[in-house]
């Protein structure tokens, strides 16, 4: 070996090889040696073939290098303690007659990184992926308070996951003894009929009971040979795969199950597993939110329906006392005491049929059954009408009373926009002690209309400011307080407001203030 390449041969980082055509190792530089673990001196005379993996057809790849005449790649070597180096090569084939050269690059580290970053790649994906899963399960779930089509669109969204060939979803009958079909997604026409009419046991199906029980996900890739399937389920539903994940319900499995069938044998991984009983937690918070608003839907209609009811047989009675009252004026006698004492009823009958009339226009919004016939209304002599009706009905007694309006046109409905202002003024009045000051003012501000009722009464209190305009809402007074009332006229103004497409607010600067 020329004295110069001799140096370059022993100086350099990669290792180099020399070997006979026996493969036997003739020469190797200390790099060599340092990669396949030996001292240089054992390891000279060794062949090549003992520092490959098991198994490596040596003869076949040594024909196909000699008749190239070299060659480049990657390989495996097998250290002197059993370690595994991968390294780059270079050989050339007959360098010098009967001699041939490889020069190895040890990548092992570099390999070892670019599978860490391939594995935390393939990680971030399936994070990725299970993100999209529950996004899209949640867009799908937010539409819908139908408990059907709720899990019908998790059915839906496991399978396009997952790639099932199957997905029922089912919901456990009240004595928890079977599990009844709600909805299912890729489901054989030759089985719809099975499916739809043939419940899956829960006691006797030892995988549900087991998943019942420990309220996770349980499944098997042999359901011909699992001892923990139910043999009729598996008679009608033959598949190769299964697997069972429990909807929970507050921590509680009562809501039922999704059943996942694939006819091939498939692994599941712990982290599909562990999605699914996401996704099926999720459809569970879905499903108990839903049954909430049921519930809190059918109290409120029923209390819309009391209220009608009670508005109508209140009604009644008050009707046959007013005209009793008016017939008293008519027949009855005429002295003083007595005619006081019919003033009194009338009065009081009259207040209690504009409560009444608010709770008959409560239920009657509440149920969309006001109807607005609108025209162009000039709002000042809406006003003029309300502030006029307060005066003569004697509720603002020793209390100043101002409208100051200028003529605006609106398109609403007369009748419903004085009911607005009366209210207003009503409310303004009731909560202003004698020798107070009410002011309406009708103006237009940036093109609007605007109403405004500014009065001296006694305020509102900043923890009630957001509260006012609530059905039934009122200040913490004593019981037998002068101003009266249910809460309930605000609540209708607004509501009318709103219907006339305007927006109503209140301002005070505090109780007593």
């Amino acid at each position: 070996m020329p004295q110069g390449f001799e140096a370059l041969f022993r100086a350099a980082l990669d290792a180099v090889f020399v070997v006979d055509d026996d493969r036997t190792l003739i020469d190797a530089n200390t790099a060599a040696c340092r990669l396949v673990g030996l001292p240089c001196t054992e390891l000279l005379g060794r062949r090549f073939d003992d520092f490959l993996p098991p198994g490596t057809d040596v003869d076949v790849a040594w024909r196909t290098f000699l008749g190239a005449g070299g060659q480049t790649g990657e390989m495996r070597i097998v250290r002197s303690d059993g370690s595994v180096r991968h390294v780059e090569y270079t050989a050339t084939a007959n360098f010098v007659p009967g001699q041939h050269l490889g020069i190895l690059r040890d990548v092992t580290e570099r390999k070892q990184g670019e599978s860490e970053r391939a594995e935390l790649l393939s990680r971030e994906q399936r994070r990725l992926r299970e993100t999209e899963m529950l996004l899209a399960v949640s867009r799908a779930l937010s539409s819908t308070l139908d408990p059907t089509e709720t899990m019908r669109r998790v059915a839906r969204e496991i399978a396009l996951a997952l790639g099932a060939d199957m997905v029922g979803a089912y919901r456990a009958d009240p004595a928890h003894e079977k599990l009844w079909p709600v909805a299912g997604y890729r489901v054989p026409r030759e089985m719809l009929d099975v499916f739809r009419s043939f419940p899956i046991p829960i006691k006797d199906h030892p995988a549900i009971e087991e998943a019942w029980a420990d309220r996770r996900a349980v499944w098997t890739d042999d359901m011909p040979n699992d001892p923990r399937v139910e043999p009729e389920t598996f008679r009608r539903f033959p598949h190769q795969t299964d697997l069972f994940v429990p909807i929970r319900v507050n921590d509680r499995p009562e809501a039922g199950f999704f059943v996942i069938w694939w006819t091939a044998r498939r692994r599941i991984t712990d982290d599909e597993v562990k999605l699914l009983e996401g996704i099926s937690d999720l459809a569970g918070i879905f499903l108990g939110a839903a049954q909430l608003y049921r519930d809190v839907a059918e109290a409120s209609r029923a209390k819309d329906e009391f209220l009608a009811t009670l508005s109508h047989e209140l009604r009644n009675p008050l009707g046959a006392i007013a005209n009793a009252v008016a017939a008293l004026d008519h027949t009855g006698a005429q002295h003083e005491a007595s005619a006081r004492l019919r003033q009194i009823i009338h009065r009081q009958t009259q207040r209690m049929a504009a409560l009444v009339d608010d709770l008959l226009d409560v239920a009657r919004l509440t149920a969309g059954k006001v109807a607005l016939t609108k025209q162009p209304t000039d709002l000042s002599e809406v006003a003029g009408h309300a502030v006029r009706a307060v005066r003569a009905s004697g509720r603002a007694r020793d209390r100043r009373v101002t409208l100051r309006a200028e003529s605006v046109i609106v398109n609403g409905d007369p009748a419903r926009l004085e009911q607005i202002v009366a209210n207003l003024l009503d409310n303004a009045v009731k909560f202003t002690p004698p020798g107070g000051f009410v002011d309406i003012d009708v103006l237009r501000e940036r093109g609007e209309a605007v109403l405004r009722v500014t009065d001296t009464g006694v305020g509102i209190a900043p923890e009630m400011l957001t509260r006012v305009f609530e059905l039934f809402a009122q200040a913490p007074t004593a019981i037998d307080r002068a101003a009266g009332g249910l809460g309930i006229g605000l609540s209708v103004t607004r509501r009318l407001v709103e219907m006339h497409g305007g927006a109503i607010a209140v301002f005070s600067e505090g109780a007593g203030r």
